[in-house]
């Protein structure tokens, strides 16, 4: 998981906040 939120840091971050999975990262 944090491997994912290195990787992706804008693009990711709004999937992830949409996703609500935001929080696991």
């Amino acid at each position: 998981m944090i491997v994912a939120h290195v990787f992706f840091t804008t693009q990711d971050m709004t999937i992830k906040f949409i996703n609500g999975d935001y929080a696991l990262y």
